[in-house]
């Protein structure tokens, strides 16, 4: 079993590699492989047979742990002193390291872990260094180590309800991707320097989410699976809108058999917001782990929502990328923040 990811802008190939298999894979063949068929005459048994339980079920996406403790995810007094200011509007703010002239963002980061078949995240010790008022940002919503999806109203307001009233100053630090377009996404400022004055600001805009917009990421950053084609039903790579979530399709024909292909578009917004962050160095496609869910009270099926999903996920391939996905410069008099392109990845996984 092997595995290959190429990512796409239009239809220009930019990024094409094999993707590394973990042990959570084999974890996840052994758990299927070894559940007893006799839970089907147990009505309340029975649903842990269902193939969904075994097979990837989300795509999340990282950049190294640097990035957590710089980029938009800083916090001093005088940045909190802003958004507290603007939490209304949920701006989102980073410490820019380019001059007054250009309009990218270089994000502060360092090498990623090297790939290890033993990880179970994307990458260790991502927490961000933020406390608001006297509250440690990272106690009250531990991260899972990869770019997590707060920023949405309705997602931050639960889930960093102890923050009160600096929830949404909470959400701002943590990130990372923007509100959908029919909430009208999310602003933000990019700032020269240190300073936070409106002298400061060296380029700003508004971001809206392909994600958020289709409700298909959930607040800890993991993009759920819909499924659009299986071997035997689907010719080639017929897929369903890779804008509605993770696609999955299986080729019927004898060239493709034995190859399954997992599809998504990540919106231009949603690349431009998490490069404020860090950008994304790394990927990750994830089964969920049944042992674990069931421990946290879960019962199968096992069914997806963005603001309580109850589904606990075990990563099954990981992809760690030498460059930034959300790397871009400006272009004659076109600012690169507000040029960004859809992507699409397409990762396929080789059962023969």
């Amino acid at each position: 079993m092997r595995g290959e990811v190429e990512i796409w802008e239009g239809d220009k190939l930019i990024h094409k590699e094999s993707n590394l298999l973990v042990n959570g894979a084999g974890e996840a063949i052994a758990d299927m492989l070894t559940v007893s068929p006799s839970l089907s005459g147990i009505s309340s048994a029975s649903a842990l047979l269902d193939t969904s339980n075994y097979t990837i079920q989300a795509i999340s996406f990282g950049t190294d742990k640097v990035a957590f403790k710089n980029n938009a995810h800083f916090l001093d007094a005088a940045k909190g002193t802003l958004l507290s200011s603007v939490h209304a509007t949920e701006t989102v703010t980073a410490v820019s390291d380019v001059n007054q002239n250009t309009s990218s963002y270089n994000p502060v980061v360092s090498i990623s872990s090297p790939p290890n078949p033993e990880l179970s995240v994307l990458e260790p010790n991502c927490n961000v260094e933020a406390t608001l008022g006297g509250v440690e940002v990272s106690s009250v919503f531990s991260g899972p180590d990869q770019n997590v999806n707060l920023i949405p109203k309705d997602y931050h307001r639960s889930e960093l309800a102890a923050l009160g009233s600096l929830s949404a100053v909470g959400a701002s630090i943590l990130g990372c991707f923007p509100d959908g377009s029919s909430l009208g996404g999310t602003d933000f400022s990019a700032f020269s320097g240190a300073g936070y004055a409106a002298g400061d600001v060296a380029f700003s805009g508004n971001y809206d989410s392909a994600v958020n917009e289709a409700s298909s990421m959930d607040v800890s950053g993991f993009v759920n699976m819909i499924m659009s084609g299986s071997p035997g039903t689907t010719t080639g790579y017929a897929m369903s809108s890779t804008l509605s979530g993770l696609c999955v399709s299986g080729g019927a024909d004898s060239t493709n058999s034995g190859i399954v292909e997992y599809s998504m578009l990540l919106g231009s917004g949603d690349v431009g917001f998490s490069n404020l962050y860090g950008g994304i160095y790394n990927m990750g496609l994830w089964t969920i782990d049944t042992k674990e869910s069931r421990l946290a009270g879960n019962s199968p099926p096992y069914s997806f929502g963005p603001l309580d999903n109850p589904r606990k996920y075990k990563l099954f391939a990981t992809k760690h990328l030498t460059k930034n996905l959300g790397y871009i410069q400006d272009n004659g008099t076109a600012a690169g923040a507000i040029n960004y392109s859809d992507l699409t990845i397409k990762w396929r996984i080789h059962f023969t």
